[in-house]
C-alpha cells in the first residue's frame, strides 16, 4: 500500500509539473483527462488517492479559471 501511495503522489506531482508548464490548450486537455479519470470521486476521496496533494491541483485549476474566464 505504501508503494501505491508513493506512485499516486509521484503521478500527481508529475501532473502538477505538466500543468505549470502548459499553455491554455494543454491545460484544457490535462483538466479533461483529470475529470474523466476521477469522475464521481469526492474531494475527500481525491485527497486520499492523491496523498493529500489534490488541494494543490484544485487551487491551480481555480486560479487558472479565474484568470482565463474573468
Amino acid at each position: 500500500e505504501t508503494s501505491v501511495k508513493l506512485a499516486c503522489e509521484l503521478n500527481l506531482l508529475s501532473l502538477l509539473r505538466e500543468w505549470d508548464r502548459a499553455d491554455k490548450t494543454a491545460r484544457s486537455l490535462v483538466l479533461t483527462n483529470f475529470v474523466s479519470e476521477n469522475s464521481g470521486r469526492t474531494f475527500y476521496e481525491l485527497e486520499q488517492v492523491f496523498a493529500q496533494v489534490a488541494s494543490l491541483f484544485l487551487a491551480r485549476i481555480t486560479t487558472w479559471m479565474r484568470l482565463t474566464y474573468p
